[in-house]
């Protein structure tokens, strides 16, 4: 088990090397997954469950344009030219939207299914 100061400089040798290695690819994680950093610093529930949902919505959002920045040679200037597109940063948090939606409707529609399906038996 890792305790937080461990796993703090963690995170920045992970961003360090990332800035070195695939810089175009950590500016889109940066900004186009900042939903999910957020929910990361806020989610205190054991599991941290609305973190992962966010996350793999999140990362399912910027997953197009990360495969772009990556066969385009992992240029700077088209990891820049989607970070200035109305239309990626509408896929990437749209998606961590849809996230929100599925964790506030998800409890209340399977509490409705299981009641129906315990009033058809």
């Amino acid at each position: 088990m890792m305790n937080k100061a461990s796993g703090i400089a963690l995170v920045f040798a992970v961003i360090l090397t990332m800035a070195v290695v695939a810089g175009p690819l950590l500016v889109i994680l940066l900004f186009g997954l900042a939903p999910t950093w957020v929910t990361l610093t806020v989610d205190r529930s054991p599991g941290r469950l609305r973190s992962q949902v966010m996350a793999a919505m999140n990362i399912a959002g910027a997953a197009p344009f990360l495969y772009r920045v990556w066969v385009d040679g992992m240029q700077m200037q088209t990891a820049l030219t989607i970070m200035g597109d109305a239309y990626a940063w509408f896929a990437m948090y749209g998606a961590a939207a849809l996230s929100v939606a599925l964790l506030w409707m998800g409890p209340p529609l399977t509490a409705g299914i299981y009641d129906l399906t315990a009033r058809t038996r």
